[in-house]
């Protein structure tokens, strides 16, 4: 049985925000409601509600991780995230890695071995070449849909794509944290 979320949660830069809200979630491309109707998908919460910029200690949104003070408010917030989301015992948590800063999959990754639950899983997106590298692709279609494989680059369709969800196996140390982590 594939896994299916109810909704879909990004932790990310202004930058990154701003990039997911034109390409997924505007009218046009807006790949995340493309994915849905052309692979039948049931409705996913993914709105501006469910994109979660990163800030720095004044509050303002951080446009990228540019230095140590940015990089120790992100490893803050995405472990605060994590534990957020696993509070609840009845969620079931789908971490991607793919995406983003090294550094930001990481934190991601430390903080789900912090307080991820036995139903929790972590994954990192594999795509063939050239397709890894296109800014125009974003998932495999069933019908033909031509993009570069980078600027200037050879003409592709986005139907050949081979995409792997590989699950990484993660320590899960939840058990012995006290109480007042949790």
């Amino acid at each position: 049985m594939r896994f299916v979320p109810d909704e879909v949660h990004l932790i990310t830069t202004q930058e990154g925000a701003e990039r997911a809200r034109l390409s997924l979630l505007s009218d046009r491309p807006g790949w995340f409601h493309r994915l849905r109707a052309d692979y039948q998908l049931p409705a996913i919460r993914f709105d501006d509600s469910t994109i979660h910029v990163l800030h720095d200690a004044e509050g303002r949104p951080l446009d990228d991780i540019r230095n140590e003070a940015d990089n120790l408010l992100a490893a803050d917030q995405i472990a605060e995230r994590v534990r957020q989301l696993t509070a609840d015992p009845s969620s079931v948590l789908h971490v991607s890695l793919a995406g983003g800063r090294k550094t930001m999959g990481y934190y991601l990754g430390y903080a789900l071995s912090l307080w991820g639950r036995e139903q929790d899983r972590l994954s990192h997106v594999l795509v063939d070449a050239p397709y890894e590298s296109s800014w125009a692709f974003f998932y495999p279609t069933p019908y033909e849909n031509v993009v570069e494989s980078r600027p200037g680059g050879a003409l592709v369709d986005c139907r050949e794509a081979r995409v792997t969800l590989a699950e990484i196996p993660f320590v899960r140390l939840r058990h012995g944290l006290p109480q007042d982590l949790l």
